[in-house]
């Protein structure tokens, strides 16, 4: 019995990993990921791709807004607990990764994200009224609430 808990947590920790190492595959895979803001705010012009992973930031870096060419913008596990409003400033934003986070809501100017292609709300507080106006704000865009291995 030890042994199986033992085989699925590795499976799981294989399968997760292997998963994010995979995620900017396809039409992604020419863009350089940066990881740090600093380093970002350097190429602003060139910045495609930036994961702010396990950072802990509990504020969005309003730097961020800078970027205006980023396509991919990930704050995958840290404690945001709200989006500046200010967040479609990023007009070229197709995927907003903002899993495992502390939000309860996204500002109503994320719909003017028109490029916007998918965005990961899973293990938040997100109600699902502003699930629901999302989906019908930008209708082409695939919102993820929930994880299933």
């Amino acid at each position: 019995m030890r042994s199986n808990v033992l085989i699925l947590v590795v499976f799981l920790f294989i399968a997760m990993h292997g998963c994010q190492a995979q995620r900017y595959s396809g039409e992604y895979a020419e863009y350089k990921v940066y990881k740090s803001l600093k380093k970002a705010l350097k190429n602003k012009s060139q910045v495609k791709v930036l994961q702010l992973h396990n950072k802990e930031l509990k504020e969005f870096p309003m730097d961020v807004l800078e970027l205006k060419g980023l396509k991919i913008l990930s704050f995958y596990n840290n404690e945001l607990t709200e989006i500046p409003d200010g967040i479609d400033q990023l007009c070229n934003l197709e995927r907003l990764e903002l899993m495992k986070n502390e939000l309860s809501s996204l500002p109503k100017s994320i719909v003017n994200l028109k490029r916007l292609k998918r965005i990961n709300i899973a293990y938040n507080g997100m109600s699902e009224q502003d699930v629901e106006f999302i989906k019908q704000a930008l209708p082409n865009c695939t919102i993820i609430t929930t994880i299933i291995l």
